[in-house]
């Protein structure tokens, strides 16, 4: 018993160390051009011993700026008392901390994840930040004014090429900024139409008030970074600063990291709750969506006449139908500022003035829309290990049993977006297949991008483009005659047919190309997809077109636990057919 008690001490202390050593990593990760000459031994010195020694002559000295600019460090050494003046708190020393900190009342720290945005590149996957709280029923400070920690770059509206360049190449920089939720709120939910998940932190207040003193200390140094959109972005940075008391040491094992990740660790290793709090396009359509169809007439009536009549409705049916107006003008308000439809946009703003004075002058009691959040994390970690077996026969070569081994680097996978918000319901990027035999291994073929955006447009007024787009390269191995660069993309419609299914039907063209043949098929898809909340999905569809009228694929998948499922799948056109079992290993 002694031994094991003396071996935890060990542990423990060991631990204590290597969250010091994770701490001085990240404020030199951001290092200034010029660093102030008070601060330069300080900054540089990154062993334990010494800082005491420094720390404990500042505080003699009443060197408040030093203690200030190195916050983090500070309440490091004073919270495991290792100062000889432990009772000095940094909202004493620092007024601008006891500002950030709200008179020092930062009892919680949430995790903020936006959902993705199709209209930035940079936001496909999501966004997330970090929000200083307080979770005191008694606290008077409101949630929407709480601080939040941001990291992210400044890109001179840049776009297009340029933009994709200077993003993956670190041309842009980057730095830490605070703002107050509720200007997050107002930018992702109401502007971009996104959703946001509030994953609190399992965190002891040891760790709240450290965290917290160091997101300060990144914030007043402004430093500057290079922000590489795959790899040191807004997740990288956010992970540092979680996973500072994380014994989890691999949190990011691919050579990229996105939002996503984060979500996934977080809800495995130290989510404490969830909160959702729904766009403004959700919040409508939460309404628009109870309406029958009677009451929609009307709501389209009023919105393209501007005149509010209600014939022989009842106060519940004319609420409905006014709580749709209000939240629909605010849905569509910064789609009008963008298009600069000023004039639409000040009819609309007085169509709600009036149906504000009508609710008033009526007493109609307007609800609040009460939405259920999923958490977006319960599904999948984004890389896999794909083993494939196949029954695999063409009109070229003779039939035979393969056995394939892929990787995938996919953002997501068949996702129930309907409930998610994500704009794609499959994201995969550079994914290739290796075949292998008893005595060869052959790259069989590579998917440079797999895409698809089928989530139904939910508002039938306002029809929604979706889409598809593949791009691949085949070998020979794969199929004699068929070896080359395939890639294709559709455009059209796709509808809800229950909230678990959806039926799709588009036209596009298929390109083809290799050294003996190319072609641009105009062709016609349509198909059916179902998913029971993620746990069993299948998928169906069948391509029309000249050079390959008859091109089917179904698929069958059932996600035994978080991190693995098998499917069945079979295709067929008119060169190939392919029966084959599959098995996905998240990680």
């Amino acid at each position: 018993m002694g031994l094991f008690f003396i071996t935890h001490l060990i542990s423990a202390k060991a631990f204590e160390e290597d969250i010091w050593y994770r701490l001085v990593d990240i404020e030199q990760a951001g290092a200034p051009a010029e660093i102030d000459d008070r601060f330069r031994d300080l900054f540089y010195e990154i062993g334990i011993e010494n800082n005491i020694k420094l720390f404990n002559k500042a505080l003699k000295d009443d060197d408040f700026a030093l203690i200030c600019a190195f916050s983090g460090r500070y309440v490091y050494l004073q919270s495991n008392e290792l100062l000889k003046n432990n009772n000095t708190d940094l909202s004493d020393i620092c007024p601008s901390y006891k500002l950030w900190s709200q008179e020092s009342s930062i009892t919680e720290v949430s995790l903020i994840y936006a959902t993705g945005y199709f209209g930035n590149p940079a936001s496909f996957f999501g966004h997330t930040l970090l929000k200083f709280g307080n979770n005191d029923s008694s606290s008077e400070t409101p949630f929407y004014i709480d601080n939040t920690l941001n990291y992210g770059a400044n890109t001179f509206e840049d776009s297009g090429l340029i933009y994709l360049y200077k993003g993956l190449t670190g041309k842009y920089k980057a730095r830490y900024t605070v703002e107050q939720f509720s200007q997050q709120i107002y930018y992702y939910s109401e502007l971009e139409h996104r959703d946001f998940y509030s994953y609190e932190l399992n965190l002891t207040q040891k760790e709240i008030d450290l965290i917290s003193a160091l997101s300060f200390q990144l914030i007043i140094n402004s430093n500057e970074y290079n922000y590489y959109f795959l790899s040191d972005n807004c997740a990288n940075k956010i992970m540092e600063l979680i996973s500072l008391f994380s014994k989890n040491n691999n949190l990011t094992p691919a050579p990229w990291v996105s939002p996503y990740e984060i979500m996934y660790f977080v809800g495995n290793d130290m989510s404490k709750g969830l909160n959702y709090y729904p766009s403004i396009e959700k919040s409508f359509l939460f309404f628009y969506e109870k309406l029958t169809k009677r009451e929609k007439n009307y709501f389209k009536r009023i919105l393209q006449s501007k005149n509010i009549e209600f014939d022989d409705l009842d106060n519940n049916e004319i609420s409905r139908i006014i709580s749709a107006l209000i939240y629909y003008i605010e849905y569509k308000e910064p789609e009008l500022i963008r298009r600069a439809k000023l004039q639409a946009k000040q009819q609309n703003q007085n169509l709600r003035k009036n149906l504000l004075l009508f609710i008033s002058n009526n007493s109609i009691r307007l609800e609040k829309p009460v939405i259920k959040g999923n958490s977006p994390h319960l599904y999948n970690a984004s890389n896999k290990l794909i083993f494939n077996l196949s029954r695999f026969q063409n009109n070229f070569m003779n039939e035979g049993n393969y056995v394939d081994l892929s990787f995938d680097g996919s953002a997501y996978d068949n996702l129930d977006n309907l409930s998610r918000g994500m704009e794609f319901s499959k994201f995969s990027l550079l994914s290739p297949t290796l075949r292998i035999g008893r005595d060869y291994l052959k790259l069989l073929k590579i998917d440079f991008l797999d895409i698809e955006s089928l989530t139904p447009g939910k508002i039938d007024f306002e029809p929604k483009i979706n889409w598809t787009a593949t791009l691949k390269y085949l070998s020979n191995d794969y199929c004699e005659y068929c070896g080359g660069i395939y890639s294709d993309i559709f455009i059209g419609r796709s509808f809800n047919l229950t909230e678990s299914s959806v039926f799709y039907l588009l036209g596009g063209v298929k390109i083809f190309s290799n050294e003996n043949l190319d072609y641009h098929d105009p062709a016609i898809r349509y198909g059916y997809i179902f998913n029971n909340d993620g746990k069993i999905s299948f998928k169906i569809s069948r391509d029309i077109s000249k050079q390959n009228n008859n091109a089917y694929a179904s698929e069958i998948r059932y996600k035994t636990n978080r991190n693995r499922d098998i499917s069945l799948k079979y295709f067929e056109d008119s060169y190939i057919k392919e029966l084959s079992f599959q098995f996905r290993y998240f990680y």
